[in-house]
């Protein structure tokens, strides 16, 4: 069944007000910019901004971090035959993927995220969201893991996620953002 015209046009509303902070945010710097900025940025009013976005924080994490909502899916569509550790690791390939193509002003603001408590807390909340979406997925994926098990799995993954971007995004390599991701997952073993 087709989505509402109403529906489409508020994710089409947005994601345009994610842009938009987003292109703000990096050329100015997220504590330089107010939400009366990015709502005269973006033509509309403060209010109707939090009603699109909830906040600047969740406006940048939405914008740095939107690949993360498929994470279970790509958990689901993994080979039922590959070890369990490496499924979730190919499962952050959408992760990957939108970082390697990141500029100098995309990774400034990664790296933002780790030093502005206001983002810190927004990319953790994020993170418990899709800890359990993964745990959910993985349990489908392993019916013998407990409740327990499936959940400090998706965790370790999202963790060996969060690591390698923090350091991967504050030094701004020349590496390729996938050799230190595996390289953080090789760090861990699951039993």
């Amino acid at each position: 069944m087709p989505e509402p015209t109403r529906v489409i046009a508020q994710t089409a509303v947005r994601n345009s007000l994610v842009q938009a902070t987003l292109d703000l945010v990096s050329e100015r710097g997220y504590e330089n910019v107010t939400l009366e900025d990015l709502a005269a940025a973006t033509g509309v009013s403060r209010s109707t901004y939090l009603r699109h976005v909830g906040s600047k924080a969740d406006a940048v994490v939405e914008g740095l971090m939107n690949v993360g909502d498929r994470v279970a899916d790509r958990l689901r569509e993994r080979p039922h035959d590959e070890d369990t550790w490496t499924a979730l690791r190919r499962s952050l390939d959408d992760v990957v993927e939108a970082q390697s193509g990141a500029s100098e002003r995309a990774l400034d603001l990664l790296a933002t995220t780790w030093t502005s408590p206001s983002l810190s807390a927004a990319m953790w909340l994020r993170r418990t969201s899709w800890r359990s979406a993964l745990a959910a997925a993985l349990a489908e994926r392993e019916p013998h893991l407990t409740l327990l098990a499936s959940h400090t799995a998706a965790a370790a993954a999202l963790g060996c996620l969060d690591v390698a971007l923090e350091l991967w995004s504050a030094s701004h390599p020349h590496t390729p953002f996938s050799e230190v991701l595996d390289e953080a997952f090789r760090a861990i073993t699951l039993t």
